[in-house]
């Protein structure tokens, strides 16, 4: 039996594991549960991905937070769920965690649990757990963009792998964050100059990438009304917030004002100009400084609002191999949906057998721009 036809099965078995790291994210340990208590919370943005709670029976105190202990302050946490099929273990990864503020309860009948708050590792630039500067940050105009992410993750003492895409763009202004800010402000603006995402992956690997092509992604599941992990959706139309045209101007530099447009002319979708009329969205941002990088910023943001027209909201048997950024397929004509391409913006997954998983997806749209004006 493969592993999608045991998550669509009705006699299938969740499983869990925990592996306790080092701070080096060396395995210390781990421990394989059929039962626990927690949930893991997962969004589609730059920055902080993906935050955990995890309960744990703790009578032999095995999970008491120490300075040498499986729950110290320097270590790390991978949370996986799986199934048992034909009597084999199958686990997959959903993240790596560091440790926020740990809670031991002790009840009135003895019993003694642990509540692990957890965060990705976006928690050691943005101030959550670290990240903090300690002085002003200058980001110096023509720095080549690639190199400078790089330094910027040593400097931030990032030690663990990352992956920078190529870029032989470079920055197009000089930029001051103050001492008191964070690292990850500074990541954001580097991701801003491109229009790219920041972000720590499952595997906890730093990725600084173009955002994932919704045209050409494949589909990872379909949810429909003919297999049993579907239960119920809401489609939520968002005709209020649809804008099709965007007009950029940036900062006049030697007498040359960065400006450009773009808008969805796209005949095969529902909110292109010619089918509904111009919508227009106008953004006025000093920060751009080249006809480039307005254009950039225009497409960005038609993309954008044309894309959350529609969004559906799901109720689902857990499906563990669903992720951010995915794309699945809705099958469920009696709500309006007609196989259509969704891409997953937010997931509330149960760590805990007998619940289910909530879904937020936003309609995947066919969309190319046209020539800049």
């Amino acid at each position: 039996m493969s592993y999608e036809d045991a998550l669509r099965s009705h006699g299938r078995q969740l499983i869990f594991k925990i592996e306790f790291l080092d701070q080096n994210e060396i395995t210390i340990d781990e421990i394989i549960k059929y039962e626990i208590e927690g949930n893991l919370s997962i969004e589609l943005k730059n920055g902080m991905r993906r935050t955990c709670n995890l309960t744990l029976e703790n009578t032999e105190g095995l999970f008491t937070p120490s300075t040498d202990g499986l729950v110290s302050i320097s270590n790390r946490v991978k949370v996986y769920t799986g199934l048992k099929i034909d009597n084999v273990d199958y686990f997959n990864l959903r993240g790596v965690f560091v440790l926020g503020n740990p809670r031991l309860t002790k009840n009135n009948d003895g019993e003694k649990i642990v509540n692990l708050e957890m965060y990705d590792k976006f928690a050691l630039l943005d101030g959550s757990i670290s990240g903090t500067l300690e002085a002003e940050y200058i980001i110096p105009v023509g720095e080549p963009i690639q190199q400078a992410i790089i330094d910027l993750a040593t400097e931030a003492g990032i030690t663990t792998p990352i992956l920078v895409y190529p870029t032989s763009e470079l920055t197009p202004y000089t930029l001051t964050i103050p001492a008191g800010d964070t690292f990850a402000t500074i990541f954001y603006k580097y991701a801003e100059m491109l229009s790219w995402d920041v972000f720590f992956d499952v595997e906890g690997v730093l990725r600084f990438q173009p955002p994932t092509d919704e045209d050409t992604q494949s589909t990872v599941w379909e949810f429909s009304e003919s297999e049993n992990t579907y239960l119920s959706s809401v489609h939520n139309y968002e005709w209020n917030k649809i804008r099709n045209y965007v007009a950029v101007t940036g900062d006049n530099i030697d007498g040359n004002i960065a400006h450009q447009t773009a808008s969805n002319n796209n005949i095969f979708s529902d909110t292109y100009i010619g089918k509904i009329g111009k919508r227009t969205m106008v953004i006025q941002d000093d920060i751009i400084t080249t006809d480039d990088l307005a254009l950039k910023r225009a497409t960005y943001e038609v993309q954008l609002n044309t894309q959350i027209q529609e969004t559906a909201d799901i109720q689902a048997i857990p499906v563990d191999i669903i992720n951010e950024g995915d794309i699945i397929i809705i099958d469920d004509t009696e709500n309006g949906f007609n196989r259509d391409r969704y891409i997953i913006n937010t997931i509330n997954y149960p760590l805990s057998n007998g619940q289910e998983m909530s879904i937020n997806a936003l309609k995947a749209r066919s969309f190319q721009p046209n020539d800049a004006t």
